[in-house]
């Protein structure tokens, strides 16, 4: 049973565990700023930039940037880097050797995260209060090893009290975020 402040194991009927939702990291609020200065230095061009926000607009995870960094190599017959990121490389080689995402000890690599999906908003002059991508499939994560982080605009508080939820539909799981 889950509890508020809380983590929650999610385990299949043969007892393995599959999904693991954990406590707010009391860390990570204490980072703020510096993520968001991280992100915004990867992102910021591509945020204000009009042709990428109109490419976005009807995009099937929704209203939003989805910067996708890293290497995938499912259906591919060798080990690629990413669209995203190989249009990008100084800017993700920057990102990458930031204080707070050393500290996160995000790596790229084809070992157990084969890549960092940052879904940002577009810097207009009215920002949406939150993202919410629409049903889609991780097309690039077919082994399902997924990390979420939720984090916010500096200058914004972050409403506890307002839910956004994790859908897995095809076992039926919903997680409610934040708890």
């Amino acid at each position: 049973m889950f509890q508020p402040g809380h983590g929650a194991l999610f385990h299949n009927k043969e007892n393995r565990l599959f999904a693991c939702r954990t406590a707010p990291a009391a860390w990570l609020s204490k980072v703020q700023t510096e993520l968001w200065d991280a992100i915004n230095a990867l992102l910021n061009k591509n945020l204000k930039n009009v042709s990428v926000q109109k490419k976005n607009k009807n995009h099937v995870h929704g209203i939003h940037l989805p910067c996708i960094m890293g290497y995938y190599q499912q259906y591919q017959e060798h080990l690629m880097i990413t669209a995203w990121h190989s249009q990008h490389v100084n800017l993700v080689e920057v990102f990458n050797k930031t204080k707070v995402i050393q500290h996160i000890n995000i790596k790229l690599d084809s070992s157990l995260f084969w890549n960092l999906c940052i879904t940002a908003w577009f810097l207009v002059e009215k920002l949406p209060k939150q993202i919410h991508c629409k049903p889609h499939v991780d097309w690039k994560n077919i082994v399902s090893v997924c990390v979420l982080i939720v984090y916010t605009i500096p200058s914004f508080n972050f409403d506890h009290k307002q839910p956004s939820w994790i859908v897995l539909w095809e076992i039926g799981l919903v997680i409610q975020l934040p708890s």
